[in-house]
């Protein structure tokens, strides 16, 4: 035992530095593979919009959520990944923790902004903002660039969502404008800017846009086309009945709910009739009764039929103009071909209508 411990010693290969040098690079190898796995798994799940986690992740769950089965998936497929994942990997070097999934999405967010700074290059764009509460009331405002690129192929790219204080208008021109110069984008650059009709946005004097215009006379604002349409057309269906609750800020809605009530007309009657008959509650049986009684009417159903087929022709308005390809020339040929199919069905399409 002596001499074979004697014979290892004088063997440089048995060295204890060779043998951790080795086990190190082996090592390596193992957490590139098991953080490869997590990378990628982020990746698609970011690319396809899904959730990553839930609260029931446990060893002992059925559905440990999209992240983590995702990479028992890829352990089936793979036994070079499922020695080095999950239950196999070592506990202080699993890379599956929701702080290494942030870390990792956030690196890919902002390799995509670098690559979105490098294609506006120097020269000059316009914004696109919009802001919105989400779930947990916390005002968000969304930033898009809008700029013709190298192949003179005019570009939208998602630039930045930001978490606003307030929604004053020199609150959200500041945190664009940070936004912007961390970036590097020159404001002076700017030549157009886009937003729906708030008041602390549009206002011709204390909004956002007159604030951008002091900074550089050319960023002149457009109203969202598609919102002044929205703002019409809900003023229109506003006393049209649904089934599909109808959004206030997606005019859409409202040609769906009529196109809806149009395919499931006769099961809505029966359904009506049947509460008109044999609601227990006396009131509401009442309004069951009236709101029978109109559908029925010829004028709902004529009324019915004809706003499904104006929103059907402004829909594709709609469509159009909320083309990230679209400029202004092209979008007032839609306006005025919108205008003369609304024409034309005034003047000559009544009896093909009837």
């Amino acid at each position: 035992m002596c001499e074979r411990r004697a014979e290892n010693l004088m063997r440089p290969s048995q060295h204890i530095d060779k043998v951790m040098h080795a086990q190190s690079k082996e090592e390596k190898k193992k957490n590139r593979v098991c953080l490869s796995t997590s990378i990628v798994d982020v990746h698609w799940l970011a690319l396809q919009s899904c959730t990553f986690r839930d609260n029931d992740e446990y060893l002992s769950s059925y559905n440990r959520e999209n992240f983590l089965e995702l990479v028992k998936t890829f352990a089936k497929i793979s036994t070079k990944i499922d020695e080095v994942v999950l239950e196999n990997a070592p506990k202080n070097a699993q890379y599956i923790g929701p702080e290494i999934q942030k870390e990792i999405l956030h690196i890919m967010v902002n390799r995509v902004r670098q690559l979105v700074r490098e294609e506006v290059g120097d020269k000059c764009f316009c914004i696109l903002v919009d802001e919105a509460r989400d779930i947990f009331k916390r005002e968000k405002m969304a930033i898009i660039l809008r700029f013709v690129n190298n192949h003179e192929i005019l570009t939208e790219r998602f630039f930045a969502i930001k978490r606003v204080s307030d929604t004053t208008s020199m609150n959200l021109k500041k945190e664009i404008s940070n936004v912007l110069v961390h970036h590097n984008i020159h404001v002076k650059k700017i030549r157009g800017q886009g937003y729906d009709g708030a008041s602390n946005i549009r206002g011709a004097w204390n909004g956002l846009q007159p604030l951008f215009l002091k900074d550089c006379s050319y960023a002149y604002y457009v109203h969202c086309f598609a919102y002044r349409l929205q703002l019409t057309l809900v003023s229109a269906a506003k006393n049209i009945g649904n089934l599909q609750r109808a959004g206030a800020t997606r005019w859409s809605s409202h040609y769906d709910s009529v196109k809806i009530l149009i395919d499931m007309y006769t099961a809505t009657c029966k359904v009506f009739k049947v509460l008109r008959d044999h609601s227990p509650n006396g009131r509401a049986k009442a309004e069951v009764r009236g709101i029978y009684r109109n559908m029925a009417s010829f004028e709902f159903v004529f009324i019915l039929h004809l706003m499904h087929k104006i929103m059907r022709i402004t829909e594709t308005l709609c469509k159009l103009i909320q083309r990230k390809s679209q400029d202004i020339l092209t979008a007032s040929t839609f306006v005025t071909t919108t205008k003369t199919s609304l024409q034309e069905l005034r003047e000559c399409g009544w009896d093909k209508f009837l």
